[in-house]
């Protein structure tokens, strides 16, 4: 079945006619149309809810106006700070005082400068019065050599004179060669002799009183002592020890009756050998004790050399005297080389090594005295 409305509100399709066909054969059916449209009851719409449609243009207009808001306080905190926390007048001062500042910074420069320049200039002219005055000298030392001929036969006698006094004050001051020093001083006295010169006369007459005063000396080689010191401590390795020598007991005869008891003990000591060192010989040495009397006899000649030097009579003579005793008691007396070594200690014991010595300096100062021609 079919709505009886439904004619009349749904439009009936248009009945197409050919393109040629008269007009007014078209409008019967449009009018027809047309009532039935009025007649027909109006259709009801749905109603469609409204869409929000977004506008661009004012979130960018917001944010533009937040923007300008915060610039135009930031532009107003700046001028907050620079003009009404600091005032146009305190700049201007603050301005001023960089400028007096500036100013004294640059007349401090100016004056250092001159400062500088003025002590540049006081030096140069010390360096160059420095110059000069050495040149000067120089010249002057330069005329003096090229004025002066070369050195005479005499002042070359007595130069050499001169250096004979000093050897012989070595010697004597140093090494308490009086010997040596006495030869010395003769043989300067025989070049002054050659010279023939009566200025020298008070340089011979010192000489002569030196060379006596050296020949009165007790004659004391220091230097031959120590060397011969030291030949017996180069000695010492081949010295030969003392040995202890054992001697046997005299056995008694036996009796042919003697009691039982006897045999019985005669028997029990020949189980036991006794052996009595002879008198005055000390027992063999171990190797640390014979490595220890070395050392010491080398410590004894060394310590005799050492007052030799210094001329300590009394500790020379202790030191000689000590070697010599352990030499007896601890090595052979029979041996050669022990022998030699003891020999020789005692002979070296007795010199002089204290004796005292005059002093032979009065001639090298006259003789100075007569080069600089105060005579």
């Amino acid at each position: 079945m079919t709505d009886p409305h439904e004619d009349k509100t749904r439009p009936q399709a248009p009945q197409t006619t050919p393109i040629d066909s008269d007009p007014s054969d078209i409008e019967p059916p449009l009018l027809e149309l047309e009532e039935a449209a009025q007649d027909a009851d109006p259709p009801v719409e749905p109603k469609a809810k409204p869409v929000k449609t977004k506008r661009p243009g004012r979130a960018l207009a917001a944010w533009a106006l937040l923007i300008s808001l915060a610039a135009a306080g930031g532009v107003g905190y700046i001028y907050y700070e620079l003009i009404q926390s600091s005032p146009v007048e305190d700049i201007q001062a603050q301005l001023k005082l960089a400028r007096e500042e500036r100013s004294s910074v640059r007349t401090r420069l100016s004056t250092l400068d001159q400062q500088q320049k003025e002590a540049l200039e006081a030096l140069e002219r010390d360096q160059n019065r420095r110059l000069n005055d050495l040149e000067r000298s120089l010249v002057a030392s330069l005329g003096e050599v090229v004025n002066q001929g070369p050195p005479s036969e005499r002042e070359w006698k007595l130069a050499e004179v001169e250096y004979l006094l000093r050897i012989a004050n070595h010697r004597v001051l140093m090494e308490r060669d009086a010997p040596t020093a006495r030869d010395l001083l003769g043989a300067a006295d025989g070049i002054l002799n050659e010279l023939d010169d009566f200025s020298l006369h008070q340089v011979r007459a010192r000489l002569a009183d030196e060379i006596v005063a050296l020949s009165l000396v007790p004659d004391g080689d220091i230097q031959g002592i120590y060397l011969q010191l030291e030949a017996i401590k180069g000695m010492l390795r081949a010295l030969k020890e003392k040995r202890p020598a054992y001697l046997s007991e005299t056995v008694a005869p036996q009796a042919a009756d003697q009691p039982w008891q006897e045999v019985l003990i005669r028997e029990l000591k020949s189980l036991f050998q006794l052996n009595r060192l002879s008198d005055g010989v000390k027992p063999l040495l171990t190797p640390d004790e014979s490595t220890y009397l070395e050392l010491n006899l080398r410590l004894k000649l060394e310590q005799a050399q050492l007052a030799a030097l210094k001329g300590d009579q009394i500790v020379f003579n202790e030191s000689i005297e000590g070697a010599v005793d352990m030499m007896l008691d601890y090595f052979d007396q029979h041996d050669e080389s022990v022998l030699t070594a003891v020999t020789q200690l005692q002979e070296v014991g007795t010199f002089e090594v204290a004796a005292p010595l005059p002093d032979i300096a009065g001639s090298l100062r006259a003789l100075l005295q007569v080069r600089r021609g105060g005579q």
